[in-house]
């Protein structure tokens, strides 16, 4: 049987490749270009869609580009490793001793300087060349193969898709979320109007939307509703975990004093004030004695309270430690050794953390939100993300009897990118190539 073929779009893959740590959705389009182009049973063939139009890319750029995003992404990072060995040392140390404070945050280099740095000579001149031949292939009469956009890149310039009304293939979509809809106040200005304007262009093309959540297909729907929207079929498939978070390894020497993880972007969505506030708490009942709290995460926008407290609050400088970002395999040790991962999101579109923490028999204890509760089901423990003292109780329970905790791990069915991709696969085979 021949390979069937497949278009994929890489427009943020190739946007991103002047940055060292992918984002949720980078690691997404990448997994997918990872398989597809490994994939005996798919000839894939990648494309950008920009204000040029859209473009396919030859074979060998695809390879390149693939390449030079596992060089920049999988790669060891020595910031990583460097805020990690700072985090491992102080849980090591006596208690009272002074939490490392992280680097000072470099500049962020300008819009055109950040736009230089993720051009690629190999995938400019393809592009360049390609224009022509694009328009040729794409146009051609008879059935062309699925079109699979996995990001939500340029999807707010409807006029950069339009070529879709004239393709004889269908259409898939990936829709990650509907957060700057139903919680614009979590989201920066202007961000629900874009957002509008995504899935616009979403409803107007799609044969089928792919959603990673029961919770985002119900966002989705009600919002195609109201807006009087085209409402193509809707496929729930979760996100996978890395291999890296399902692989058990033993257990490294208790810290000399218990420890908390939280990961996720410093924003106000994931609720940081919250457990500051609790630490201060602990702190002020216990003194030494109370558990440590590693905040996990870069720092993102319209938090400066919780930036505030990380920087100056004399009370926390000896329990709280921040670390940015960090490589899947410096975060793994340190979320291992945690009593628990503590996720107090006020909303999520689908919460990887919990389910990677889970995975590796780390207990989660997670706000009552629909996300957490479709990924974790009866494996981790909810809580109200305003009730501090129910909060305050938890961290209490944990650190003096963390195996009763852990024991609810237990049975958790990690989702994996090959039954992810397996579900995709089936979907692909059943859709009809076109008219």
């Amino acid at each position: 049987m021949s390979a069937a073929p497949l278009t994929l779009d890489l427009t943020r893959l190739i946007r991103r490749l002047g940055h060292s740590t992918p984002t949720g959705i980078d690691r997404v389009e990448y997994a997918y270009a990872r398989h597809f182009s490994a994939s005996p049973d798919f000839a894939l063939r990648a494309m950008t869609t920009d204000f040029l139009g859209p473009r396919l890319l030859r074979p060998q750029t695809l390879e390149h580009l693939l390449a030079r995003a596992a060089a920049a992404w999988q790669a060891p990072s020595a910031g990583s490793a460097t805020a990690a060995r700072a985090v491992r040392d102080f849980l090591a140390a006596p208690a009272g001793t002074p939490a490392p404070k992280p680097p000072a945050p470099a500049a962020r280099p300008p819009v055109w300087r950040r736009a230089l740095a993720a051009i690629d000579g190999v995938v400019l001149r393809d592009q360049l060349a390609g224009r022509g031949r694009t328009a040729a292939t794409l146009s051609a009469p008879g059935p062309q193969p699925p079109y699979l956009h996995i990001s939500h890149s340029n999807l707010d310039h409807p006029g950069r898709f339009s070529w879709l009304d004239r393709y004889r293939g269908p259409a898939i979509f990936f829709v990650h979320d509907l957060i700057p809809l139903t919680h614009p106040e979590y989201c920066g200005r202007g961000e629900d109007a874009r957002h509008a304007r995504r899935m616009e262009t979403v409803a107007r093309h799609a044969r089928l939307i792919i959603v990673n959540s029961a919770f985002t297909k119900r966002d989705m729907e009600a919002h195609l509703a109201a807006r009087g929207l085209p409402a193509p079929p809707l496929a729930t498939i979760p996100l996978g975990i890395e291999d890296a978070f399902r692989h058990t390894a033993a257990a490294a020497p208790p810290p000399a004093v218990p420890y908390f993880v939280v990961v996720g972007t410093i924003e106000p969505r994931k609720n940081h004030a919250l457990l500051l506030r609790l630490w201060r708490r602990l702190v002020a009942e216990q003194g030494g004695r109370a558990p440590r709290l590693v905040v996990i995460g870069r720092r993102g926008w319209a938090n400066e309270d919780v930036f505030a407290l990380l920087d100056g609050a004399s009370d926390l400088s000896r329990h709280v430690v921040e670390c940015g970002g960090l490589d899947d395999a410096d975060l793994l040790p340190l979320l291992r050794g945690a009593r628990a991962l503590l996720a107090p999101s006020f909303v999520e579109g689908y919460g990887l953390p919990c389910a990677e923490a889970l995975a590796l028999g780390v207990p989660v204890v997670a706000s009552g939100i629909e996300a957490h509760r479709e990924v974790c089901g009866s494996h981790a423990t909810y809580l109200a993300p305003v009730d501090e003292a129910v909060w305050a109780d938890a961290v209490m329970a944990l650190t003096a009897n963390a195996p009763a905790f852990a024991e609810r791990t237990r049975g958790f069915a990690a989702p994996t990118w090959e039954t992810h991709m397996a579900r995709v696969e089936a979907i692909l085979r059943t859709l009809p190539p076109g008219t």
